[in-house]
């Protein structure tokens, strides 16, 4: 399970440098033409109307600010907790923060360059792409976080395909999505080729958004099993020594593995938002009110996706996946297993205590 955990950091590493390799080509194409466009208006006087700014608005420099602040504290602090904790797996995830930070900054551009075609291409493709390594990071976790209970049998797709799965679903889509955005971004003049290019990366955004709601439904329904047929995996952090117990005292709420899951379901919450956002956008065309309005970028794309991936900062995946129990006996591969103590014999304090079963509850 280790050694494919990479895998996802690979593949996307191959599909970045993809991206940027094509980012060089279109943005040099583009940028050699700019000059024989007509502006037509000021931009800075009324950008809704200028031909030559892609966005139909001048960007937020503020907003910038706080959107690359932001994100730059999210890539640090996990950056510190995958060394810290050795998760490894949550590479993928750092390296598309990263990439999303690029997008934001590059709006720093748009704001002194609005009708830079090369600055958008790279604004565009960045912000629209690099989601896509949030969700493959979701994908991951569920795998590990499956294994770690042994609950393996309440899973729809079973654990171990779980990442190759859903994973090899992002790539495709990602792939979509790229080819599809290059196309509108390197045609300026070519209406038909622009609609081509947002209509392919809207068939991107659509397959992803309803394979992520399969995943996000295989999620809960392996969360309501494990709830409803294993009450000693879903009451692991509550008991003290091997007796259920539903005294807060015993874990705090946040070291919870139950927080955890909530934590996951979050994440998800915030990756459907964002992902039902940039498939209505795409889907109402380059004019619409969600593309040509700046405050809908922020509210439905920046802070869905900020909350999505700062909820696992502290509640970080290597802190709860593998660890071992309050009582300090479960191996990460067999909680339940690990649960399970002799209904007469109560090892505690290094003492053997017989307690009478109706006395445990």
């Amino acid at each position: 399970m280790l050694r494919f955990s990479l895998g996802p950091t690979r593949l996307w590493m191959v599909c970045l440098l993809m991206m940027s390799a094509a980012m060089n080509v279109v943005a040099a194409a583009t940028e050699s033409g700019n000059s024989t466009f007509p502006a037509g208006i000021n931009p800075d006087v009324d950008p809704k109307h200028d031909p030559r700014n892609p966005l139909k608005y001048i960007t937020n420099n503020v907003l910038s600010s706080i959107g690359i602040v932001l994100t730059i504290i999210v890539v640090s602090i996990q950056t510190y907790l995958i060394v810290k904790t050795k998760a490894k797996y949550m590479l993928v995830l750092v390296i598309a923060e990263c990439c999303y930070a690029i997008g934001i900054a590059a709006r720093y551009g748009l704001h002194y360059q609005p009708d830079s075609r090369s600055i958008y291409i790279i604004e565009y493709l960045f912000i629209t792409l690099s989601p896509c390594g949030f969700v493959a990071a979701e994908y991951v976790i569920l795998g590990r976080l499956v294994h770690w209970v042994n609950g393996d049998r309440y899973l729809l797709v079973g654990p171990s395909r779980v990442t190759k799965v859903f994973v090899a679903s992002d790539v495709v889509t990602f792939l979509i999505q790229a080819g599809g955005g290059i196309l509108a971004v390197s045609n300026q003049t070519d209406i038909d080729k622009i609609r081509q290019g947002e209509h392919i990366v809207l068939v991107g955004l659509v397959l992803q958004l309803i394979s992520f709601i399969f995943f996000t439904s295989m999620f809960l329904h392996f969360v309501y099993k494990i709830h409803k047929h294993e009450p000693q995996t879903w009451f692991m952090d509550s008991h003290k020594h091997g007796i259920p117990s539903y005294d807060p005292l015993v874990v705090p709420w946040y070291n919870d593995w139950r927080a955890f899951v909530f934590a996951v379901g979050l994440s998800c919450v915030g990756v459907l938002i964002r992902s039902i956002y940039r498939t209505i956008e795409f889907a109402s065309g380059s004019q619409g009110v969600l593309t040509t309005t700046e405050i809908y970028f922020w509210v439905l794309d920046f802070v869905p996706l900020i909350l999505a991936i700062g909820v696992y900062i502290p509640f970080w995946p290597g802190r709860f996946i593998g660890r071992s129990t309050t009582s300090g006996t479960m191996t990460p591969t067999t909680p339940t297993e690990n649960l399970k103590m002799n209904e007469s014999e109560l090892v505690q304090g290094g003492s053997t205590t017989n307690i009478p079963l109706c006395e445990r509850v």
